[in-house]
């Protein structure tokens, strides 16, 4: 499966890319997702995250916003 994040919303509100620590909200699907880190750090918890949750025979991509 392959994950898409898109900064688009984050991008509006802040007028900036996204970088830095702090905590990083995610929308997957309707659903919301927060942790605290770089947003290295961040993203790579998501992908575990997403992966612990989607069904293994999913090999679609998903497409991730990172939230203001």
């Amino acid at each position: 499966m392959k994950i898409n994040f898109t900064t688009r919303e984050f991008e509006m509100a802040h007028g900036r890319k996204p970088r830095g620590r702090g905590f990083w909200w995610f929308e997957i699907q309707g659903d919301e997702f927060q942790v605290y880190g770089t947003l290295t750090e961040a993203k790579k918890a998501c992908r575990e995250h997403i992966k612990k949750m989607a069904p293994k025979h999913c090999t679609d991509t998903l497409h991730v916003s990172i939230l203001p």
